[in-house]
């Protein structure tokens, strides 16, 4: 783009230089030559109106054709076990409809738009020619044929300025159009960023508060209200409750990824949002359902939080998520290509190097959203071990959201959410007597996990 901005400006000083030279030379023949080039940089103008729009939706289309295409490659199994794929297939040739039709458009412009420009060129020419032999036969003596000869050599530099100018803009608003659909991106604006006087957040001890803390993704439909409690460093806290109880929702706001609409989340007794995002997202290890792992080897997915690590230190992390045995069974070992998001390894085995990865940082405050929950037994009953390893051994402050009544029974704290607000905080035993909420819940996830080990028995 920035080549074609540089030709376009080097053509437009050559077209003035000449035509301020054949002006002076013969202000009549000089006006009249340029006069129709004056109407091809009026048509070009008003192409280049017209054909913006053209080209946008050219690109919106084949983004929009992008994004279908990795959206439903993603879901292929789900395609196919719904047998689905003639449906997909017809909503994509509608999308590739669309785009071909928008092409087709802005080709037509395209072609249309050059001829009229040479046009113009060659109507140059003649009017040239035209008024300098009308000057000559008439034999006032204003013009002569050496004059007409000469201006014929000037024809060419003004004619090729015209045709460039004309190209270049044509690929200035292809580029445009590009860059717009980056641009839309770039320019969207910055929700969570820190404020001016943001300071970082020299790792403490891991406390966490949440002080009348509210919360909601749409105006007057809150997720969380009035939500106060605190996790004492170093602790271990269960939070259970049932489907949209907001408890992920929590679990997000610590390390900003959402601001709170009301309240405040402190971690060591400071707003978290007092702290840069840098400082305080490095010391926080965040381990979901779906984590993503990165096209390449088991090592470099490893170390994507802390580059610098060293061999011991990821062996010991993958050790402490209980990853390592099985690394050491891939083909090439912690050498071993995981694929785009670890296609080439299973569910467990997955979240055992996501786990990893999130141990090896070290963070003071360690957040677990249901990292159990669709993963096979065996790699259960070994993430359910290196997370209680770890609260034994006093790593940090660890946050961990589960409905699995093993973890619920050997928490030494338990926080039960209803409707975004905090309804039962004790242990297992305690809560199962003294809150109905968690009781009613409890004996539903334990029905539904023996139900569901008899029927894999």
């Amino acid at each position: 783009m920035l080549q074609g901005l540089t030709t376009l400006l080097e053509e437009v000083v050559t077209f003035i230089v000449v035509a301020a030279m054949v002006l002076w030379l013969s202000p009549v023949v000089g006006a009249a030559s340029i006069l129709p080039l004056a109407f091809a940089f009026i048509f070009i103008r008003n192409y280049n109106r017209r054909v913006k729009s053209v080209y946008e939706g050219v690109r919106r289309r084949l983004g929009t054709i992008g994004s279908f295409l990795q959206d439903r490659l993603a879901g292929i199994q789900v395609t196919q076990s719904f047998a689905r794929e003639a449906a997909e297939e017809q909503q994509f040739a509608t999308r590739a409809d669309e785009f071909f039709r928008t092409s087709v458009e802005a080709s037509r412009l395209r072609n249309s738009y050059f001829p009229v420009v040479s046009f113009f060129g060659f109507l140059n020419n003649l009017v040239m020619l035209g008024v300098g032999a009308w000057l000559i036969m008439e034999g006032s003596g204003w013009f002569s044929l050496g004059a007409l000869i000469a201006y014929r050599g000037f024809w060419w530099r003004l004619q090729s300025p015209i045709r460039t100018i004309a190209q270049t803009s044509d690929i200035l608003q292809r580029a445009r159009a590009s860059a717009l659909r980056v641009l839309e991106l770039l320019d969207a604006p910055v929700t969570i960023a820190d404020r001016p006087q943001a300071r970082c957040w020299d790792a403490g001890q891991g406390r966490v508060e949440f002080q009348d803390v509210s919360f909601s993704y749409l105006p007057g439909k809150p997720v969380l209200a009035g939500l106060s409690f605190t996790v004492a460093a170093g602790e271990f806290v269960a939070i259970a409750g049932g489907s949209g109880s907001g408890k992920s929702t929590l679990l997000n706001l610590v390390p900003r990824f959402f601001d709170t609409t009301g309240g405040s989340v402190l971690v060591d007794g400071h707003d978290v949002r007092a702290f840069t995002l840098a400082s305080l997202r490095s010391e926080i290890g965040y381990v979901g359902q779906d984590n993503y792992l990165f096209s390449g080897t088991v090592e470099a997915n490893l170390r994507y939080g802390r580059p610098e690590a060293s061999q011991a230190e990821w062996e010991a992390a993958a050790r402490a998520a209980n990853a390592h045995d099985f690394i050491l069974g891939l083909p090439a070992g912690y050498d071993t290509e995981v694929g785009q998001n670890g296609v080439k390894l299973s569910g467990g085995q997955r979240q055992r190097l996501s786990l990893a990865r999130a141990f090896l940082t070290r963070p003071r405050i360690l957040l677990l959203d249901e990292p159990t929950a669709s993963v096979e037994p065996e790699s259960e009953a070994l993430i359910h071990d290196s997370i209680l390893r770890r609260t034994r051994e006093g790593l940090g402050t660890t946050l961990l959201v589960t409905h699995r009544v093993d973890l619920l029974r050997q928490a030494p704290r338990i926080l039960f959410l209803e409707g975004g607000q905090l309804v039962g905080d004790g242990r297992h035993a305690e809560l199962i007597l003294s809150c109905p909420e968690y009781a009613d819940a409890y004996h539903r996830w334990e029905e539904t996990e023996e139900a569901g080990t008899g029927h894999s028995a």
